[in-house]
């Protein structure tokens, strides 16, 4: 179980640990030749690659990623997946996709990322990531979420501390996160 993740076309309104209400694509997994909710996994272990297929009418779409992020993916599949661990954020992921090791990071830094600004008109390459901030009054943004980019518009986080893999649209994030300026962000090593 766990070595194909499908995407559904559907929004999925889900809550967060702070009960925040977040629109996300529902994820599947097989499991005895049946698709069931990855949310709804207790466990996936075993695996050392991932592929995504998007669903769409019937019609089925493999998502071809790059092999780091697959991996990146399928580690935390078994690592953290329904195991609630407050120390693990968006940010962790992205900066674990980005080197595929682990960083023990407590909280988020802006001096661990060289953030640049987002063109939405420039295309994105998978495994890029983008960083949602809040604006405020006096000029300075706070930070919000973290997202890894997966193609065909869709982004791959880490929701909330300790929270699930969600696949989710930049403009249903921004909207839900209150998010008004979003920059690309490398992490440093």
């Amino acid at each position: 179980m766990g070595d194909k993740i499908y995407v559904g076309d559907d929004d999925l309104f889900i809550q967060t640990v702070d009960g925040t209400q977040m629109t996300v694509k529902p994820l599947f997994v097989e499991h005895n030749d049946t698709l069931v909710p990855l949310r709804d996994c207790e466990g996936i272990t075993g695996v050392s690659d991932i592929s995504f297929i998007l669903l769409s009418q019937d019609k089925e779409q493999v998502l071809r990623l790059p092999k780091r992020l697959r991996i990146s993916i399928a580690w935390f599949l078994e690592q953290y997946h329904a195991k609630v661990n407050m120390d693990y954020m968006c940010f962790d992921f992205g900066y674990h996709v980005a080197y595929g090791k682990d960083k023990a990071v407590s909280e988020f830094d802006d001096d661990d990322w060289d953030c640049r600004a987002f063109n939405p008109k420039q295309p994105l390459k998978q495994g890029n990531i983008l960083m949602l901030h809040q604006g405020r009054k006096d000029g300075i943004t706070s930070f919000v979420h973290a997202a890894v980019y997966l193609g065909k518009g869709l982004f791959i986080s880490v929701y909330g501390a300790g929270g699930n893999l969600e696949v989710s649209t930049l403009e249903a994030m921004k909207r839900d996160f209150d998010a008004h300026q979003v920059v690309r962000a490398i992490p440093h090593q």
